[in-house]
This record gives C-alpha cells, structure tokens and sequence, in this order.
C-alpha cells in the first residue's frame, strides 16, 4: 500500500489559435504562431475535449470544471478528484492506493 499522489494543478486552457496584422505581413506572423502552437501540444498531453492540456508524461484527471493534471504517466484518476495513483495501482480512499490485481 502506498499513499496517493495529489493532483497538483489544474490544466491550463488550450490556446486559441491567433492572427495578427504586424507591419502588414500577416502571413508570415500567422505562420509562426501555428508553428509555436504545435510545438506547444507536442509538448503536451491533451485532456479529453481538447479545451485543458497538461505537461508531457503527466496525466490528466477530471477535477470540478475540468482537468487537473497528475505528475504521474499512465496513473489511475481518484474518484475524489483531488489524488490519483500511479499505473498499475487502484485508489482506495483515505489517500491510499494499492496494487491493482485485475
């Protein structure tokens, strides 16, 4: 047995893609922010819905409003929406998890 991880923060919103008419090019500063957007989601895992991401390797976990994120890869979400438990375990409350024997 081993006590569960708290879900450290909630997502951030997606970024919405953005056009900007700097110096009248509005095609090469266009051009640049897609290539900054898709490097950011490449970099991160996208919540179910595509509105909250979260860093690379984490999880994310539905929280009240949304999704937090889990610093564990593959991790198990707690019914609580406050911890989670790495891959492979089962929450059983009280902040504790165990191997998930199923």
């Amino acid at each position: 047995m081993q006590f569960a991880v708290p879900i450290m923060f909630t997502a951030a919103l997606k970024a919405p893609s953005v056009t900007l008419n700097i110096g009248g090019a509005p095609h090469s500063q266009q051009q640049v922010l897609e290539v900054s957007q898709h490097k950011n989601e490449l970099e991160n895992v996208i919540c179910p819905g595509g509105v909250f991401q979260c860093p690379d390797k984490f999880t994310c976990c539905p929280v009240s409003g949304g999704y937090g994120c889990c610093p564990l890869q593959g991790a198990t979400c707690c019914k609580d929406g406050k911890h989670c438990c790495p891959k492979g375990y089962k929450c059983l409350g009280l902040n504790t998890c165990a191997v998930d024997e199923e």
